[in-house]
């Protein structure tokens, strides 16, 4: 009888060991993937740029986005709409949102419009461009890092 308690203590306390401790939080996958903040900083870079008009053909081109050299909650486009590196627009960062500054023209054209940061990885834009000449480009932009 001692031997058989004995064993069953040992089987009991075994059997313990193999269950492990829970991670300390279940959501951990998720809380990077699903962020509702982003800063500034998580703009900048390279990014791959599909472009889609309603009147031609997507076209695929790098652009820069850089730090505004004066405004913490701006960023400068480079080769925007495909207009040219050294060519910049200005948009407004706030949170996972980017705007279009309206005011500002971009290589004489008047851009506007807005989009919001989906993962650290992607930006979903839609703006349009007037070039002066009457008809406004509605434009779909896909940045990808």
């Amino acid at each position: 009888w001692i031997v058989k308690t004995y064993t069953l203590d040992y089987v009991c306390y075994f059997f313990f060991l193999l269950i492990r401790r829970p991670p300390r939080s279940t959501l951990f996958p998720y809380t990077t993937l699903f962020r509702s903040t982003a800063t500034r900083d998580d703009y900048l870079g390279v990014w791959q740029c599909d472009e889609t008009q309603s009147s031609q053909l997507p076209v695929t081109f790098q652009v820069e986005i850089i730090k505004h050299p004066t405004d913490n909650s701006k960023v400068l486009i480079d080769n925007f709409n495909q207009l040219g590196f050294g060519i910049q627009a200005e948009a407004i960062i706030n949170n996972t949102e980017i705007s279009l500054d309206p005011s500002i023209l971009v290589d004489g054209n008047t851009v506007s419009g807005s989009g919001f940061i989906c993962t650290l990885k992607t930006i979903e834009f839609q703006y349009t461009v007037d070039d002066g000449g009457g008809q406004l480009e509605n434009i779909t932009a896909t940045y990808t890092k």
